[in-house]
């Protein structure tokens, strides 16, 4: 997870946190165990200075919201929102029925 705390641009593995999180042109997503695809992207991060600039700038926007620190508040709002009753996200679209009893 120490990619996460970087404002440097990241190579996760693949996985769909991964596409997630680089989607808005942070890092380069390359398949799970392809070396040639991780080689190329490499290759295009070392020789592209304007997509390691953008990737960048977009790791430096997006690592305030991504510290510890900043998951462990947004937690913290989202545990006090349901122990109030007054949730951010209705809990019927992450298929919780908040009538159901176990």
């Amino acid at each position: 997870m120490a990619w996460r705390r970087s404002t440097r641009p990241s190579r996760p593995n693949w996985t769909a946190h991964a596409v997630e999180l680089l989607s808005s042109g942070a890092g380069l997503v390359v398949p799970h165990r392809d070396p040639e695809a991780l080689a190329e992207a490499i290759q295009c991060a070392a020789t592209d200075v304007r997509l390691l600039e953008g990737m960048t700038r977009e790791a430096r926007r997006l690592a305030p919201e991504l510290s510890w620190q900043a998951v462990a508040r947004k937690y913290a709002q989202e545990s006090h929102a349901l122990a109030t009753g007054r949730p951010r996200v209705p809990l019927e679209s992450l298929g919780v029925n908040p009538g159901a009893t176990r």
